[in-house]
C-alpha cells in the first residue's frame, strides 16, 4: 500500500513538471465527458495522461497540437494521444465543445474485432483531425457525441467505441483526414514564452539556438504570425486560464503572464477579447469547480 502511494506521488510530480494533467476517473469508469455550450474552448498549454477526443462545432481559430499550429475548421473532430500538449485560440464561442477523456484501459479488451482499432490508436503519436460536414457526419459523429454526456455509463462505452471505429475507417477513406507531424521548435518556443520573465526576440532566438532573423522568418512561415503577436497570444492564453481557474488577484496574473504593467495587460486583453479581465473572470468562473491546477515547477 505504501509503495502504491509513493508511485502515485511520483507520477503526480512528473505530471506537474511536464504540465500533464492526471485524469481522475470515477470508480468502475474509463470515460469522462465534458460538454460546453456557447463557450470558447479556453485551455492552457497542457497534456493528459489519457486519450482525448474533442469535437468542436461552430468554432474557429488556431489549434496548437504538439509542435503543429494550424487553422481550426468550423466543425471538426480531433483525437489527441496521451502526453501530447495542446491548446486552442478561439476567435468566438463554439456552439458545442464535447471533450471525451478515455483511459488506455478501454483498449485492454481482448476482442479480435477490436484489434485493428487498438493498433491504430496505439500508432497515433501526434494527433488526427477530421473535418465534419453535417450532411454527412451528423448521424455518425455529431448527434451521438452531443448526447453522450446524458447517456448511461455502458452506452458511453459502446457509443465511444462505435465513433472511434468510424473515425478509424474514415482515416482510410477521406483525404481531408490530417495526421499532425511535429515541427521541432514550436513546443520549445511556447514553453519558453510562457515563463514569468519578460521575453524578447533576442532571448527566444538564443533559447532556440538560431539567429533573430531566422526566428522571425520561421515564425512567419510556420505559424503565419509575428513574434509580437505570438508572444501576446501566449501570455493572454495563460492569463485566461488563471482568471478562469483561480482566485489569484488580477495584478499578479498580469505579472505571472509576462506583462510589465497592469495597464498594458488590460489594454491587450480588451483589444484581443473585447472585454476586461474582470468581465472574463465572471463569465468563466464556472470552470473553477471542475479544474485541478498543478503548481508550475521551475
Amino acid at each position: 500500500m505504501l509503495v502504491s502511494a509513493v508511485l502515485a506521488r511520483l507520477l503526480e510530480e512528473l505530471a506537474q513538471m511536464a504540465k500533464i494533467q492526471l485524469t481522475k476517473f470515477a470508480p468502475n469508469s474509463s470515460i469522462r465527458v465534458h460538454h460546453l455550450r456557447d463557450r470558447a474552448p479556453i485551455f492552457d498549454w497542457h497534456a493528459h495522461d489519457c486519450f482525448e477526443l474533442l469535437m468542436l462545432i461552430g468554432g474557429s481559430g488556431n489549434r496548437y497540437i504538439g509542435d503543429d499550429v494550424s487553422k481550426s475548421s468550423k466543425d471538426e473532430l480531433i483525437l489527441i494521444p496521451p502526453f501530447m500538449p495542446h491548446t486552442w485560440d478561439s476567435t468566438y464561442n463554439a456552439e458545442h465543445v464535447v471533450i471525451i477523456l478515455f483511459s488506455q484501459e478501454l483498449l485492454n479488451l481482448n476482442i479480435p474485432e477490436m484489434y485493428s482499432l487498438k493498433h491504430w490508436l496505439n500508432d497515433i503519436h501526434n494527433g488526427v483531425s477530421l473535418t465534419l460536414e453535417k450532411s454527412i457526419h451528423y448521424d455518425c459523429y455529431i448527434e451521438p457525441l452531443i448526447k453522450l454526456k446524458k447517456t448511461s455509463s455502458f452506452e458511453r462505452v459502446t457509443t465511444l467505441l462505435s465513433v472511434l471505429n468510424k473515425f478509424f475507417n474514415d482515416t482510410q477513406l477521406y483525404n481531408e483526414v490530417f495526421m499532425y507531424h511535429p515541427h521541432r521548435n514550436v513546443t520549445k518556443l511556447i514553453d519558453f514564452l510562457e515563463g514569468q520573465n519578460e521575453k524578447s526576440l533576442s532571448s527566444c532566438a538564443k533559447a532556440l539556438n538560431m539567429s533573430e532573423s531566422t526566428l522571425k522568418r520561421w515564425i512567419k512561415n510556420e505559424l503565419n504570425t509575428t513574434f509580437t503577436d505570438l508572444y501576446r497570444q501566449v501570455r493572454l492564453k495563460k492569463a485566461q486560464n488563471l482568471l478562469a481557474c483561480s482566485q489569484i488577484p488580477i495584478p499578479i496574473i498580469a505579472e505571472q503572464s509576462g506583462f510589465n504593467s497592469i495597464r498594458s495587460f488590460n489594454d491587450a486583453f480588451k483589444i484581443s477579447l473585447k472585454m476586461t479581465p474582470i468581465q472574463f473572470r465572471n463569465k468563466y468562473k464556472w470552470r473553477k469547480s471542475n479544474t485541478v491546477t498543478f503548481r508550475e515547477v521551475k
